[in-house]
């Protein structure tokens, strides 16, 4: 069937076990049929999604051995559901284009355990790794039982590897939405308010980090950039403090064509 569609040889033959009915339909008459009977298409489609599908399921371990390629070309999604899917125990690792590691996971019988990217480890640093929108670089996945890198110092990952890939993924689209209401992160930020207060209605899990990101702004201007590199936890955490603060009034951006005026 895929070699029909993609015009390649035939890679394999198929024998009726009893009487059938066999219609021909020539390649060059393709567009006329999908334009008069277009679920005929969809038919093959669903066909082709469930032998791929089939065929994943077999082939999981023996890929996942040899597991590597170029960011530009794989989807970390796929990546780590294909280590999920063949159980494997190993180490993924992330290389920039320099190579120089910035993020490695380990995975026993294909649940993520622990994990660092950029300053950030253990289920903090998986967030993060799907919250960037672009990581030019390589990865690469060595399969086999064996301890976590030895300078990777990572708070254990405990929850279940399926549901920290779909927490990921809402994770992503929440942080997409909110930096269109967002300040640029290199947008310097102050304190408003005289003292901190934490609006009953916010989500109190953040009040932790906002009281931090109320210290450390003080009396300076600070990005959302640098408030980022100085907490341990993802970026999405972040700009949601930073939303409830900007919208309490705790915190305001500053208005650096005003600030230029008055010291000129």
């Amino acid at each position: 069937m895929a070699e029909t569609l993609a015009d390649l040889t035939r890679s394999h033959s198929a024998r009726a076990q009893e009487l059938v009915s066999v219609q021909c339909f020539e390649r060059q008459n393709f567009s006329a049929i999908a334009r008069r009977v277009p679920t005929f298409f969809l038919f093959l489609c669903e066909q082709m999604a469930l032998r791929l599908q089939q065929s994943s399921a077999i082939t999981a371990t023996s890929v996942c051995q040899q597991l590597r390629g170029d960011l530009a070309n794989f989807d970390l999604v796929t990546v780590h559901q294909t280590i999920i899917s063949s159980g494997q125990t190993g180490e993924l690792c992330v290389l920039n284009e320099s190579g120089e590691r910035i993020a490695t996971f380990f995975f026993e019988n294909g649940s993520p355990r622990s994990g660092q990217f950029q300053h950030l480890t253990g289920e903090e640093a998986f967030w993060q790794l799907f919250l960037c929108e672009n990581i030019p670089g390589t990865f690469s996945f060595s399969a086999g039982a064996r301890p976590i890198t030895d300078c990777l110092q990572s708070a254990e990952i405990e929850k279940a590897p399926h549901d920290l890939l779909l927490l990921a993924m809402q994770y992503r689209d929440e942080l997409v939405e909110l930096k269109k209401n967002m300040p640029d992160p290199r947008t310097p930020l102050q304190r408003f308010a005289n003292e901190f207060e934490w609006p009953s209605d916010a989500d109190e899990r953040l009040q932790g980090l906002a009281e931090r990101i109320w210290r450390l702004i003080d009396h300076r201007r600070i990005t959302i950039d640098q408030l980022f590199r100085q907490n341990s936890v993802c970026e999405l955490k972040i700009y949601r403090a930073i939303g409830e603060m900007l919208r309490t009034g705790q915190i305001a951006i500053v208005d650096e064509t005003a600030h230029l005026a008055k010291a000129s």
